[in-house]
């Protein structure tokens, strides 16, 4: 996705005569804009989330929208959710924590941007409450790393290690959480229900990626049963409902280790018939 960042909401004008060195009297477009084609050219704007709660950058926006439509150009105005705590989000907070497919599918259902001049030339920008299907894109692009739907169980929250079931209530109880961060006033139980059904076709994740065998979460990560190799970390795309209530003790096999502990090393080989399967479980104890 090319991208221009501007340093400010007005940051496409200034009053610099590039030749003089002197202001001018009234402020212009950067002219190192004209190096676009502006015409029949789609032209997404994104703002901060929180520009929602606060007029001057909507009046910022809107006169960009303006000038863009006077270029020829399309202008879009892709609306970015708060986080469920009501946490803002520019474009970069945004793509960090929720990733670059998020951002494009909340662009694909974004809209040209509305506003409206009147006889003075005052401009406004036009904004209205999303539709349900856009409520549950937005919904999905936050929700997605914390809440997964499992076909006849119901649903699952990651809690930073494993996925834990919760009640349908609590989840919803976050839906609306997140519905007031974004100050989405209708609110019916028609609407909760058409968004949550939404979300449960996006969130759903198939019984066959639940519980691989091949995975064992412990406190201090993951191990892979079937490679032997341990990972200091958790995966919530391993979708795993259970972690052992204890470490996993990670030992390197160091030439002094046959001779420091070879009586244990040994009892292992013979007990499990050098199963190292079987070993990893034992020493994870």
């Amino acid at each position: 996705m090319p991208v221009i960042g501007f340093g400010g909401v007005y940051g496409w004008v200034d009053k610099r005569d590039r030749g003089s060195g002197q202001e001018l009297e009234d402020s212009r477009p950067l002219p190192e804009l004209d190096v676009v084609d502006w015409k029949n050219r789609r032209i997404n704007q994104c703002f901060d989330s929180d520009i929602i709660e606060k007029q001057p950058v909507q009046l910022a926006l809107a006169k960009r929208a303006k000038h863009l439509q006077e270029s020829g150009a399309r202008p879009y105005f892709i609306r970015l959710p708060n986080e469920i705590d009501g946490s803002k989000n520019g474009l970069d907070d945004f793509v960090v924590r929720h990733g670059i497919d998020a951002l494009k599918k909340i662009a694909e259902v974004s809209e040209p941007t509305c506003f409206k001049e009147n006889r003075v030339g005052s401009i406004t920008l036009q904004i209205k409450e999303p539709d349900i299907f856009t409520k549950a894109i937005m919904s999905w692009a936050v929700l997605k790393e914390h809440w997964a739907f499992r076909p006849g169980v119901g649903w699952y929250e990651y809690t930073g290690n494993h996925w834990g079931l919760r009640k349908l209530e609590e989840f919803e109880q976050v839906l609306t959480q997140f519905m007031d961060a974004q100050h989405w006033r209708n609110r019916t139980i028609g609407t909760i229900n058409a968004v949550s059904r939404e979300l449960k076709s996006r969130l759903l994740v198939r019984e066959i990626s639940w519980n691989s065998s091949d995975k064992l979460a412990f406190f201090n990560g993951t191990l892979n049963v079937k490679s032997g190799q341990f990972m200091c970390s958790h995966n919530l795309c391993d979708y795993l409902t259970k972690i052992k209530p204890y470490k996993f003790m990670v030992i390197q096999d160091t030439p002094d280790w046959e001779t420091i502990c070879q009586v244990w090393l040994k009892f292992l080989r013979e007990a499990t018939g050098n199963d190292q399967q079987i070993m990893n479980l034992i020493r994870a104890g």
